[in-house]
């Protein structure tokens, strides 16, 4: 498919108004973001960004959901990370100029805006300090990923599948009651993110279901009781939680999976 979807400017604009990184920005900065954006549609398992390739634009996620990868010579490929709608990537390769490392594939019909690097560093250009917004994104990117490699490294089975179940629900509201991961994740795709075998991962799901942590609705997961997947990981990582709150705090108005 991918196919560029026309008149969508104010769908654009929506979408850039409502992404964490700018929705502070004033409107003659957003007009230049949007000079040259274009909003795509992808079939299922259709690539929006091809590793080892040139990315010369910014991409963030306008509907649906796209799964970050990485080829592996074993077969099937290593999930790194699930994009959810407002989720920015290839917000590294459009500034350093180099091949983008992960394949961006959709997951079922999604779509994607492009903005490109010149129309960014327009903007940016026109007020230099939202640069900064960049470096806070990255930053808060960077602590993301200090944690997984700590979580992989040193967590049991049971603390990692929790920790990237609460990352899922991050800017839903917890007193909400029932809260339901966005996107349809199998359990052989959790395994090919944690780099462990499905039937490991099917028997911790499988426990969390018994005890009435989780339970399965429409193929996705829902989460029965938050409190009970906090207290997997205080128990790993007393504290993780709290020093992690600056991490997923969004502004009013804006998308719950935005960066």
């Amino acid at each position: 498919m991918n196919v560029a979807i026309k008149d969508a400017e104010d769908r654009i604009r929506d979408l850039i108004t409502h992404t964490h990184i700018f929705g502070g920005w004033p409107k003659d900065l957003v007009d230049t973001l949007i000079e040259g954006a274009q909003l795509r549609r992808f079939a299922d398992g259709e690539l929006a960004v091809r590793s080892g390739e040139a990315s010369p634009q910014l991409a963030l996620v306008a509907k649906g959901a796209f799964i970050c990868r990485r080829p592996h010579k074993g077969g099937a490929p290593i999930i790194f990370d699930y994009l959810m709608p407002g989720q920015a990537t290839s917000h590294i390769a459009v500034f350093d100029g180099y091949p983008a490392v992960f394949d961006i594939a959709s997951r079922g019909e999604s779509e994607m805006v492009f903005i490109p690097r010149k129309a960014l560093l327009a903007a940016i250009a026109l007020d230099p300090n939202r640069l900064m917004d960049f470096v806070l994104m990255l930053c808060r990117r960077m602590r993301i990923e200090y944690e997984n490699v700590f979580m992989r490294t040193a967590s049991s089975v049971r603390g990692q599948i929790a920790r990237i179940i609460l990352y899922w629900l991050r800017g839903q509201d917890p007193a909400a009651g029932k809260l339901r991961v966005p996107v349809g994740v199998s359990q052989e795709n959790i395994a090919a993110m944690l780099g462990k075998s499905r039937p490991t991962i099917n028997k911790e799901i499988g426990a969390m279901i018994k005890e009435g942590i989780l339970a399965r609705r429409y193929r996705q997961l829902e989460v029965l009781n938050v409190k009970a997947l906090a207290d997997i990981i205080e128990k790993e990582s007393p504290g993780f939680l709290a020093q992690s709150i600056p991490i997923f705090t969004k502004p009013d108005g804006v998308l719950n999976a935005a960066d």
